[in-house]
């Protein structure tokens, strides 16, 4: 039997994992290898460092915030900081044992343990963890109520743009995030994203969409907890995950460590304020 058995080797799975990895762990991962596919802006700020090594494909000082026809200019030096995805994710993920191509199906509730089932087999652990993303199966375990869901699409595009500034929009809200001063990432959040982004004429190298997710739901239950995307942990205004993801992977982490994970679902709230 496993002390833990944890849902989804993203940033987030492999992030808690490597907190607790001293412990009798399980981790599955639906997908062939850890960082693809990447369904991410990738534009962090500093406070990301305070628990992973600080490593970044361009610097950002500052954002052009465009509202109507109007354009307002922002300065500050070092105020994000633009990640390669896949290779943030495989970092996380050095020195796991991850069991690859492998899907959760369902859970059942025992005495002292949870019997969980999967495309390959059942097992037995103390408890689960859904690492498991926007549309996780484990939440069904844990939340009586899905979140409600934003819709997202980005393009990486060559396109020339101000190294350093990054350009939002308001309304829907979008963004261009230079990855150097010839390629960015441009993208959007709205009701219909495939409609509403408008992009400028260059050579599109690759596209990437999915949801997010937003809204209160619960996040822990019967030795069964949520972390990331899988618990709705984004930010209200840009629906960024990945900092709050690996926020509350550390409190998560340092509280199993404790032996006082049960008080989880309080704990990261009141972290996050």
């Amino acid at each position: 039997m496993y002390d833990l058995f944890i849902v989804g080797a993203g940033p987030i799975g492999c992030y808690f994992t490597q907190k607790i990895k001293e412990f009798n762990y399980k981790l599955i991962e639906e997908h062939v290898e850890v960082g693809k596919p990447v369904q991410c802006a990738g534009l962090v700020g500093e406070n990301i460092f305070k628990y992973v090594v600080k490593e970044y494909i361009n610097k950002i000082n500052g954002a052009y915030i465009h509202h109507n026809e109007e354009c307002f200019p922002l300065k500050k030096r070092n105020v994000a900081y633009v990640l390669d995805r896949e290779k943030f994710d495989k970092n996380l993920s050095k020195d796991l044992s991850i069991s690859f191509k492998e899907r959760f199906l369902a859970a059942k509730i025992r005495k002292d343990k949870i019997e969980i089932k999967t495309n390959k087999g059942i097992y037995y652990s103390k408890y689960l963890v859904g690492c498991d993303g926007v549309r996780s199966k484990v939440r069904n375990y844990v939340s009586n109520k899905e979140p409600s869901y934003l819709k997202s699409i980005q393009h990486i595009i060559e396109y020339k743009h101000e190294e350093d500034m990054i350009s939002f929009f308001l309304k829907p809200f979008s963004w261009i995030i230079p990855e150097d001063s010839k390629i960015c990432r441009i993208g959007i959040i709205s009701k219909d994203p495939y409609n509403d982004l408008r992009l400028p004429k260059g050579k599109v190298i690759n596209k990437t969409g999915g949801l997010i997710p937003v809204g209160r739901i619960n996040t822990y239950k019967n030795n069964i907890f949520l972390i990331g995307d899988a618990a709705s942990q984004t930010k209200p205004l840009t629906g960024g995950g990945l900092y709050y993801g690996i926020k509350a992977a550390d409190i998560a982490g340092n509280l199993f460590l404790r032996d006082k994970i049960e008080k989880y679902d309080s704990e990261w709230r009141k972290s996050f304020g």
